[in-house]
């Protein structure tokens, strides 16, 4: 579907999810403009018209011209034009792409900007939230900006994933989305007044005035802590277990118990949702288990099962090897994976099992069947077979 253009349909598709240029929004310095975002996602405005934008209009007319200019300069195909993509695991992350330049995989975004202000960095800056956002949902790492301002001039900018920044862009994206959901007005983070501002050398001199009172503080924790440490009981010990008995003996000198231990739990499974949420094999691994107890065949049964997703590996091999790193992170979330051999020719076989929270369902999907037998039957397929996989 092409950008340009704005019917019924297109209206009523891009209310239901965010793209590459809703981050630019989410992640700008423009309340009001948050806010007119947020009310289109609920159905309560219609897009604002950009029709009478000519800086706007510009960028589409040129749109060709600057992805024919940049392949015959980088001697480089754009392909995939204007296609559409959706996050594996996350639905409402969209984007539609200028391209993917072959040979590099990299994300292609074309641009028109104005000669007079322009500067690489400050174009860099801009895009920087529809290109994150680009790469974090085609799982591609690296993107190409394609500029050509009023002034004749052409620039190049490669600009690589930044996963420090694309943690930021990603939870302020799953903030925004909640409140389209739930009706709550989002918020920008408050700026800071300008009577309220200071420099930095007055920041350091109020630090050392309080540099004795933190001091104490904090040996009131060591010593509470000290005092606590043999009574403390945590129902599972996570990793780094001493840290997190040492924590939760002196979390009670300033807080209720147990608010170490819910805190340090939800950012370790935060953290590992967007690990999982950022690997197609492990989101998709997610999305098969959710439906069934038990999956069990080889790696190039499962390999045939996401063959026309994003960022699926090419050959059984690099699958497995996926799924080998993916093993910790899906075990945290309930779903086991366990590699053996079986039969007599030691065929090797992938048994991934649900459990804890993922144990809804009592289907068992068994993909192949090791026999005994010769070469000519080394694998036997089952009715149920990769129809339920796929």
């Amino acid at each position: 579907m092409m950008k340009s253009g704005t019917t019924t349909k297109s209206y009523e598709s891009r209310s239901s999810f965010i793209g590459g240029s809703d981050a630019r929004i989410i992640m700008g310095d423009d309340e009001a403009a948050l806010v007119r975002l947020w009310r289109e996602k609920r159905g309560e405005a219609e897009p604002e018209d950009l029709s009478g934008n000519l800086i706007v209009q510009l960028g589409r007319a040129t749109e060709e011209l600057n992805r024919s200019w940049y392949e015959r300069n980088a001697g480089r195909q754009v392909r995939d034009v204007q296609r559409r993509v959706r996050h594996s695991a996350i639905s409402w992350m969209v984007a539609t792409l200028d391209g993917i330049v072959e040979g590099t995989e990299a994300v292609f975004e074309s641009k028109f900007m104005l000669p007079w202000s322009f500067s690489e960095e400050a174009a860099a800056e801009k895009c920087m939230p529809q290109l994150q956002h680009n790469m974090w949902v085609t799982h591609l790492r690296t993107s190409v900006l394609s500029i050509i301002t009023g002034g004749g001039k052409w620039v190049e900018i490669a600009i690589p994933m930044d996963p420090l920044y694309l943690s930021v862009l990603v939870s302020a994206e799953k903030k925004f989305w909640r409140c389209v959901q739930s009706g709550e007005v989002p918020h920008l983070l408050a700026p800071i007044a300008e009577r309220q501002r200071r420099p930095e050398h007055a920041l350091w001199r109020e630090f050392e005035l309080a540099r004795p009172y933190i001091l104490g503080a904090l040996l009131d924790a060591v010593a509470h802590g000290l005092h606590m440490l043999p009574q403390v009981r945590l129902q599972r010990l996570p990793r780094m277990a001493d840290f997190a008995l040492w924590a939760t003996a002196c979390e009670s000198a300033f807080c209720p118990a147990g608010t170490f231990e819910a805190a340090y739990s939800n950012n370790r499974r935060d953290a590992i949702e967007n690990i999982i949420e950022a690997d197609p094999v492990a989101a998709h691994l997610r999305e098969l288990m959710a439906e069934r107890a038990q999956w069990m065949g080889r790696a190039s049964d499962l390999l045939q099962a996401g063959a026309n997703r994003s960022g699926w590996p090419k050959s059984p091999r690099a699958l497995a090897g996926r799924l080998r790193r993916a093993q910790t992170f899906l075990r945290t979330v309930g779903i086991e994976i366990a590699f053996g051999r079986e039969g007599r020719f030691g065929t090797r076989i992938i048994r991934i099992t649900a459990i804890g929270e993922n144990q809804l369902h009592d289907t068992v999907s068994t993909v192949s069947r090791v026999s005994d037998k010769g070469d000519g039957a080394g694998l036997n397929h089952s009715s149920s077979g990769l129809e339920q996989v796929l």
